[in-house]
């Protein structure tokens, strides 16, 4: 009965994550990265299960990296796979362990970083053979307080990983069914249902950022019991946040101030100067939306999307004035003034005449920032 009933809690939070955060469609072909650890063992197991129920089309695949560290026992891997019917792709990726060798830090410890983005290119190599159009990964909600911590205290920001989230360099989503599961249930259901699970090669296991970051979370719960409670209401709660970022302008001159649309309110402003009704669908963290105001009203709106490290596309703007010039002036230090070089696109439906006048190449619709910006950008008269 436990064995059931542990699955079944499992079951739900997958179910109520997939609905609330629309991550499995109909027809979707999965790539589900496998370290074979508890979480993404015991994921495997649940879309096995999940894939059963009524009105649930979707296939999916069992990808496992090896990275190269070595002692990893891939037959237990290949025994549960073939017991649950689960197809398996061990990709060899064993080049990783090496470069991450010659990157070792001051204290001689593998870089997590470099290997985090070189996991992620390998595992997005193998969806595309598989033909998948989505990457599943075991990140589960403790994981998601872990990074938030550890990005405010090592970033300097307030993020953590979406639960859904698409990729254009790739044409690839990245999905995390367990991003509503504590870990706690994920020990109760292994051990329950006896999943077997495979012991880290990683040489870094256990003496990460990210153990710190957990054992300094544990030690608030124990002291702060609600506290894990309120750190899970943070995550959703868009209504109560109340810092610095919403409230920071910069003025345009002429009476006109340009901020980040953040808000609801504010966003959908930007779409009723676009003339254009709310893609919900393209909104995710890579969108940034920019909103001025004259004189306290609304009066011009861009769309910008983050493409990959350092590259944005430029796809919508309200008007093709001086002031929206302005505005793109402010953008580009906005986003300059964080990292150069940076290189701005085109997307087909503007008008390249009007952005040559701002400095865009008519040709290859885009515009190269190589500077440090110091200052403000004087603006157009």
């Amino acid at each position: 009965m436990k064995m059931i009933n542990s699955l079944k809690h499992i079951l739900s939070l997958v179910s109520k994550a997939d609905y609330e955060f629309s991550l499995i469609d109909d027809g979707d072909k999965i790539a589900v990265g496998v370290s074979g650890g508890k979480d993404s063992m015991l994921m495997l197991k649940a879309l096995k299960l999940y894939s059963l129920f009524p009105n649930k089309n979707f296939t999916f695949y069992a990808v496992f990296l090896d990275l190269g560290f070595g002692n990893v026992d891939q037959e237990t891997l290949k025994t549960f796979c073939e017991k649950e019917n689960i197809p398996l792709h061990i990709e060899n990726s064993t080049d990783v362990y090496q470069i991450l060798k010659c990157h070792k830090n001051k204290n001689g410890h593998l870089p997590c970083s470099i290997c985090s983005r070189m996991k992620k290119a390998a595992i997005n190599k193998v969806a595309h053979e598989l033909n998948c159009n989505k990457v599943a990964f075991a990140h589960h909600y403790d994981d998601a307080l872990e990074t938030l911590l550890m990005n405010s205290i090592y970033g300097g920001r307030l993020a953590t990983f979406a639960p859904k989230m698409h990729l254009e360099t790739t044409d690839l989503t990245f999905i995390r069914p367990f991003i509503l599961v504590r870990e706690k249930y994920i020990i109760s259901a292994v051990k329950a249902n006896q999943i077997p699970v495979i012991k880290s090669a990683c040489p870094n296991d256990h003496i990460t950022m990210r153990e710190e970051s957990k054992q300094m979370l544990s030690s608030l719960y124990q002291k702060y019991p609600e506290s894990y409670q309120n750190y899970f209401n943070l995550l959703l709660d868009d209504e109560h946040f109340d810092l610095w970022f919403d409230k920071k302008m910069f003025p345009l001159g002429n009476h006109l101030t340009a901020i980040k649309a953040r808000t609801q309110e504010d966003i959908l402003t930007c779409y009723y100067l676009f003339k254009s009704v709310v893609d919900e669908n393209s909104l995710n963290q890579n969108t940034l939306l920019y909103l001025v105001r004259k004189e306290g009203n609304p009066y011009l709106a861009c769309e910008i999307r983050k493409i990959a490290e350092k590259e944005y596309l430029i796809t919508k703007v309200s008007s093709e004035c001086l002031d929206m010039q302005n505005l793109l002036s402010y953008i580009e230090y906005d986003l300059a003034k964080k990292s150069n070089p940076l290189i701005f696109h085109l997307s087909d439906n503007l008008n390249d005449d009007f952005f040559e006048r701002n400095g865009y190449n008519k040709l290859t619709k885009t515009k190269v920032i190589n500077y440090v910006m110091r200052y403000r950008p004087s603006l157009n008269k």
